[in-house]
C-alpha cells in the first residue's frame, strides 16, 4: 500500500494539496493465486512473537545428507543457489573449521537440520580483511550474506574511493583527501576516531532485532592514502548464517560473523574503515552450550605524527529462539533472544505500487509529506471526477488496484480499478474519482496471491521451494501476505500461513 497525505478545504475558491510518501518495496513471492491475498505496501521492519507448539520443525528433507567434516572444509555454495541447505544431520568436531564460498546470488547460509546441530569447532561466516584476499585498495569482499568494503585511491590528493556497500556502508566524501573511510554499520552504529576529525562519518543502523529478514553485515568506506600506499580499501561486513534444528542445537565451539578489518601500515597514512559484523540466528526446540557467537565489527588504523588512531565498526545482530533456551555461551553484538516461529519468509520481487499523479498533476519523486508545506497543489476548480493514476511494478496484469480517499471527517471514498495497460514490469491503473473536501489522504493498494505454490492441496505436492514460498517452525509455508500502512504510524505486514494463522511485523 502507498499512502498520499491531502490537504483540501472546502469551498470553489480553494485549492486542496496532495502529498506522496516514498515508493514501497515488498518482500514476497509473485502473486498470482486468486486463493490468497498480498496487500503491497511499505518496508518490514520488525515482528511480534506468536504462540508456538512443542518442537520445531526445520523444514529439512535431508536431501543434504549427514554433514560431518573431519577436517578444515570450504563450502563451495555455488551448487545451492538460494543458500538454503537441508541436512539430516550436523556435526563439526573441535579443530574443525567451516567456511564458505559464496554463491553468484551472495545470499546468507542457511542450514534446516531434521534432528541435531553440534557444533564443537567452528563455523566462519566473517568479512574479509584488506589485503587477506586482495591487494587492498579495493574493497575487501564481505561474508556470505554481507557486503563488500569500498574501495580505496593511492594518492589522496587525487582519485575516486567508494563508500562501503549495503544499508549501513561507511561513508567517503570525494574531493576531501586525508581522511580514514567511514565505519560500516549493523545492529549498532560504528566508531568514529575519537581522538581527531579524519575519518568519514559511519554507516546507519539498519535490520531487526528479530533477524526477520535475515542479513548480513557492511562494508567499510575507502580511504585516501599517501601515494605508495596499498592497504586503504574498506574491510567486508560480517555474513549471515541461520541454524534451525528440530531437536537441539548444541553450540560449545565457535560462530565467527564478524566484520573484516582494514590494515595500514605507517606508509598508507589514511587506510579505509572496518566492516560491520554479520547476522547469526539459532532456532531450535532445545538450544544449548558454552561457545560463543561473535559479530563484532572490524578495526581500522591510520597513522598521523608517529601515532596510529583507529575506530572499530559497528556490531552485528544476533538471535536465538528457541522453546528451551539453555545456551550460557557469550555472544559478542546486537543480541536478542525469545521464540518466533518465522524461519524463512518469502522470497522477494521488488513489487511497489506508485501513485504517479492526480488530475494530471505528476506527484513529486521525492515528497515531504508536510501538509503546511504542500508539494502538489491542485485547484478546486479542478472539474469532477478527478483521475487518479496508480503505477504498479512487478504486479501480473488484471490485478484489482484499491484506491481508498479518507477524508478527516465523512466516508472513505473506494474505487477499483485494474492495472491494465503496460506489462508485468511497469504497468497502471486509472481511476476517476469524486474527490471529497477537506484534509485527508489518499491510499492505494494491490491484492493478489503467491504463484504456484501447490498442485491440489495446501498440505501436498508443493511446487514452489522453501526459498519461494518461505516456512514456519510450526511446519506449514506462507500461503499469503497482507502489508499496509498507517501514515503517520508506521507500517505493519501480515504473513498469513496455508491454515490461516496469521503472524504480524510492526515498527
Amino acid at each position: 500500500m502507498q499512502v498520499v497525505s491531502l490537504e483540501y478545504e472546502s469551498g470553489p475558491t480553494h485549492d486542496f494539496t496532495a502529498k506522496e510518501l516514498s515508493p514501497m518495496k515488498a518482500t514476497d513471492s509473485r502473486a498470482r493465486s486468486t486463493t490468497t491475498s498480498i496487500l503491497l505496501l511499505m518496508l518490514i521492519v520488525t515482528y511480534l512473537a506468536v504462540p508456538v507448539r512443542a518442537q520445531v520443525d526445520s523444514g529439512s528433507d535431508g536431501s543434504d545428507g549427514v554433514f560431518h567434516p573431519t577436517t578444515n572444509i570450504v563450502v563451495d555454495m555455488t551448487d545451492h543457489p538460494d543458500g538454503i541447505y537441508q541436512y539430516s544431520s550436523v556435526v563439526i568436531p573441535s579443530g574443525v573449521t567451516v567456511s564458505f564460498t559464496r554463491n553468484a546470488q551472495n545470499t546468507p547460509v542457511v542450514w534446516l537440520v531434521q534432528t541435531t546441530c553440534t557444533i564443537e569447532g567452528t563455523v566462519a561466516v566473517r568479512g574479509m580483511k584488506i589485503g587477506e584476499v586482495t591487494p587492498g585498495i579495493s574493497g575487501a569482499p564481505g561474508g556470505p550474506g554481507g557486503f563488500g568494503g569500498g574501495s580505496g585511491v593511492e594518492d589522496d590528493e587525487t582519485g575516486t574511493f567508494g563508500a562501503g556497500l549495503g544499508p549501513g556502508g561507511g561513508t567517503v566524501i570525494n574531493g576531501n583527501s586525508g581522511n580514514l573511510g567511514g565505519s560500516g554499520s549493523f545492529g549498532t552504529k560504528g566508531n568514529e576516531d575519537p581522538s581527531r576529525t579524519s575519518q568519514f562519518p559511519a554507516g546507519d543502523v539498519y535490520g531487526t532485532r528479530y533477524l526477520v529478514p535475515l542479513i548480513g553485515g557492511s562494508g567499510g568506506g575507502g580511504g585516501s592514502g599517501k601515494t605508495g600506499g596499498i592497504y586503504n580499501g574498506g574491510g567486508g561486513g560480517g555474513g549471515a548464517l541461520l541454524i534451525a534444528s528440530d531437536q537441539e542445537i548444541v553450540l560449545n565451539g565457535s560462530i565467527d560473523a564478524s566484520g573484516g578489518g582494514a590494515l595500514t601500515t605507517s606508509s598508507t597514512h589514511y587506510g579505509g574503515g572496518g566492516g560491520s559484523g554479520g547476522g547469526v540466528r539459532l532456532i531450535s526446540t532445545r538450544v544449548r552450550g558454552t561457545g560463543a557467537i561473535s559479530t563484532q565489527g572490524g578495526t581500522a588504523y591510520y597513522y598521523w605524527g608517529g601515532g596510529r588512531y583507529g575506530s572499530t565498526a559497528g556490531h552485528g545482530r544476533i538471535r536465538i529462539d528457541a522453546l528451551e533456551d539453555a545456551y550460557t555461551g557469550s555472544l559478542t553484538g546486537a543480541s536478542a533472544r525469545g521464540f518466533q516461529p518465522v524461519v524463512l519468509l518469502p522470497a522477494g520481487q521488488n513489487i511497489t505500487l506508485t501513485i504517479e499523479s492526480v488530475a494530471g498533476t505528476v506527484m513529486p519523486q521525492n515528497p515531504t509529506g508536510i501538509p503546511t508545506d504542500p508539494d502538489v497543489v491542485i485547484s478546486a476548480h479542478q472539474a469532477q471526477p478527478v483521475t487518479i493514476v496508480v503505477r504498479c511494478h512487478n504486479v501480473p496484469l488484471g490485478s484489482e488496484v484499491v484506491l481508498d480517499i479518507k477524508p478527516s471527517s465523512g466516508e472513505v471514498v473506494r474505487a477499483v480499478s485494474l492495472n491494465s495497460v503496460g506489462t508485468e514490469v511497469s504497468s497502471t491503473a486509472t481511476f476517476q474519482v469524486n474527490m471529497p473536501r477537506g484534509t485527508g489522504t489518499i491510499q492505494a493498494k494491490v491484492v493478489s496471491g503467491i504463484a504456484d505454490l501447490y498442485v491440489s492441496t495446501p498440505s501436498s505436492d508443493w511446487t514452489s521451494s522453501l526459498a519461494q514460498t518461505g516456512w514456519l517452525a510450526t511446519g506449514e509455508r506462507f500461503a499469503s501476505v497482507e502489508i499496509m500502512s498507517v501514515l503517520g504510524g508506521g507500517q505493519s505486514v501480515a504473513y498469513i500461513s496455508a491454515s490461516g494463522k496469521r503472524y504480524t511485523l510492526r515498527n
